[in-house]
């Protein structure tokens, strides 16, 4: 390996490598080098770099063009309000580096090591990842605008507010703990069949609350019913990669958000309604203690309507009224309201004992929630079954 300084000095480069050292309009070919405690700052770089080794090194506030990186390693290394465009890493190796407040143009990554990368305020704009392994991924507010991963491995990748333009993974990308909180989706993100995820996956859900869907105007961030069908079928393709790999509870939220989404979009009033219930009852096949957290609040509506319509209990008539012969105290209401309720379950599951005997308005409610309680029970028990099958 050679000397960095009497390289670069034997090229006729006017280069000091310290800390403070500038470059600026040169044109540099630097091949088997090797940086130490160093930064590039103002600086023009372009042409080639090859199996250089560069530590405790960044390029701050420079402007990188028609690069070629191949077999170089960048140790503790840092880019700073830097403008990089045409870049293509080959065969590298890079550790621990942070890029910040800065945009990467036409950048590709060819079989490289990636380790510790952190990114923060940073735009890739038709950026490619091909065939890299990558370790410790830390994305801030980084935006994405025609990025594709492409065949890759990825060891803990986290993404924090990223806005998405267009992010594709293709091919046979491979995620162990993938991580995205808060992503805000302009365009696409598109999901290979062929994505191999693990059950450390977590992709947070988009918000969507303020869009109209009457109109393709824009309230907040999303472009009305046509995003809201983009988004719904990112959710359905998260559903299937789940459960193409086994993740079965990701899989049944992402199909849960996918059914509400595409409730937005239903323009018939009748379907909208279905499925609006299909929701609140059984959510969408995904929830079925929420069928039983109906139940029992129909069973304590109805038990309310049978205090009022009166049932016949031990052969005389009981029920609470307004009129001052047939009324009751409070105390009196709250000690047989567990005689009610005892019967609304008994009438729910259809069991009844017989003990108590529905009187007047109350034969047509015990009608109503025996069918109700039949439903219920075969909703929960069916939406149960599926659940515990997957």
């Amino acid at each position: 390996m050679i000397d960095c300084d009497e390289r670069l000095n034997n090229m006729g480069k006017n280069i000091v490598n310290v800390i403070a050292s500038k470059i600026k309009n040169n044109r540099i070919n630097l091949n088997q080098s090797v940086y130490y405690n160093g930064k590039f700052i103002e600086c023009f770089i372009t042409e080639s770099m090859k199996y250089c080794k560069f530590i405790n090194h960044g390029w701050i506030n420079c402007s990188i063009f028609g690069l070629t990186i191949e077999g170089c390693e960048f140790e503790n290394f840092i880019i700073e309000d830097s403008n990089m465009r045409n870049i293509v890493f080959k065969d590298c190796k890079l550790d621990r580096i942070i890029i910040k407040d800065s945009k990467l143009v036409e950048i590709t990554f060819i079989n490289c090591n990636i380790y510790e990368l952190q990114c923060e305020k940073v735009v890739f704009d038709k950026a490619s990842f091909l065939k890299c392994y990558s370790e410790n991924s830390y994305y801030l507010l980084t935006k994405f605008m025609d990025t594709k991963y492409i065949d890759t491995i990825h060891e803990s990748l986290s993404m924090d507010s990223p806005i998405i333009y267009k992010l594709s993974f293709v091919g046979k990308c491979k995620f162990n703990f993938l991580i995205i909180m808060y992503p805000k989706i302009l365009d696409m993100l598109e999901l290979s069949k062929d994505m191999m995820l693990d059950s450390n996956t977590y992709i947070d859900k988009f918000h969507i609350k303020n869009i109209d869907t009457k109109s393709n105007d824009s309230i907040s961030f999303y472009s009305g019913v046509d995003q809201i069908k983009k988004i719904s079928m990112i959710y359905y393709r998260l559903y299937e990669i789940c459960k193409i790999n086994n993740i079965n509870d990701l899989s049944g939220d992402y199909f849960y958000l996918y059914k509400q989404l595409e409730r937005m979009t239903i323009k018939r009033k009748k379907d909208k309604f279905i499925s609006f219930v299909n929701c609140i009852v059984i959510g969408y096949g995904e929830k079925p203690f929420r069928t039983l957290g109906i139940s029992a609040i129909l069973v304590i509506v109805f038990a309310s309507l049978y205090l009022f319509c009166g049932l016949q209990i031990e052969g005389q008539p009981v029920y609470y009224g307004f009129s001052s012969h047939n009324c009751m105290s409070i105390r009196e209401l709250v000690n047989v309201f567990g005689t009610y309720l005892h019967f609304s379950i008994v009438t729910f599951t259809t069991v009844g004992y017989g003990n108590i005997v529905p009187i007047g308005l109350s034969r047509l409610f015990t009608s109503i929630e025996m069918i109700l309680g039949v439903v219920m029970i075969a909703l929960f028990t069916g939406t149960l079954l599926r659940k515990m099958t997957k």
